[in-house]
């Protein structure tokens, strides 16, 4: 029946994709119609040949992963998808900003956390060099970043490729927590008038305190944007660690 012959297909493709061949995968998969396949290896489809396609047909890519996101809600396949489909979208900012916004809520604790803003942050440097941007945003990346010099890295790539003037809206953590204990118990008290026990908010704290390490100070993160090639910046949001600064690209 075509759902066995679906299936055999399916299952080729996905040997195929698990031995390194990506080119037999890609054929396998693209001969299959998903909508023969169980309900429960429609997603799984939709994320391989996507991911088989990132490189040749994007815009395609960015079409299965968005069926694996309705197929599969809440699952580590639609963590992928958005981590894959985020990284394509790099320069379309509206549309990364709400991937990469769906992504921390969704799974902003998750133990792959840390690696795909890792990931964002060396995906920059594969962008044109040209400054040909007019603009661009960073939020909740910085201090994901270990040490100065990966953030002053990070933000030298950005400035790299932004017109002269143009502005960086930039959003993070600034300070060490464990300075700011206060601020620690205020964070805290949050999560639990939201609902969290005890033991939720205990693991909250500790996935914050282990996962980042923010600029020491809101001058040293003055230092780190003017080191980098911007001006001096303008904070225009705090709320206890957390803070939004707007800078722009230096002139010449």
């Amino acid at each position: 029946t075509p759902d066995i012959l679906a299936a055999d297909r399916f299952l080729d493709g996905a040997l195929a994709y698990a031995e390194g061949r990506l080119g037999s995968a890609r054929e396998a998969l693209n001969a299959v119609d998903p909508a023969t396949l169980p309900v429960e290896a429609r997603a799984q489809y939709h994320l391989t040949l996507g991911s088989l396609l990132i490189q040749a047909e994007p815009a395609q890519a960015i079409k299965h992963f968005g069926a694996v996101r309705l197929l599969a809600p809440g699952t580590l396949m639609e963590e992928a998808a958005l981590q894959r489909e985020a990284m394509l979208s790099l320069t379309d900012v509206d549309g990364f900003l709400q991937l990469v916004t769906s992504y921390l809520q969704r799974f902003g604790q998750s133990p792959f956390a840390s690696a795909f803003i890792s990931q964002f942050a060396f995906a920059v440097a594969d962008l044109d060099p040209r400054p040909g941007f007019d603009a661009a945003i960073l939020i909740g990346v910085l201090h994901h970043l270990p040490g100065d010099a990966a953030k002053r890295a990070l933000l030298g790539q950005i400035a790299q490729r932004l017109r002269p003037g143009a502005p960086l809206v930039l959003a993070g953590n600034v300070r060490p927590y464990a300075s700011e204990p206060l601020l620690l118990a205020a964070w805290a008290a949050r999560w639990r008038m939201h609902g969290a026990a005890p033991e939720e908010v205990e693991a909250k704290m500790a996935k914050i305190l282990q996962g980042a390490e923010p600029p020491a100070s809101e001058d040293a993160l003055a230092a780190l944007l003017t080191g980098a090639g911007f001006g001096a910046p303008l904070r225009f949001f705090a709320s206890l660690f957390w803070g939004a600064w707007l800078a722009r690209r230096a002139e010449g």
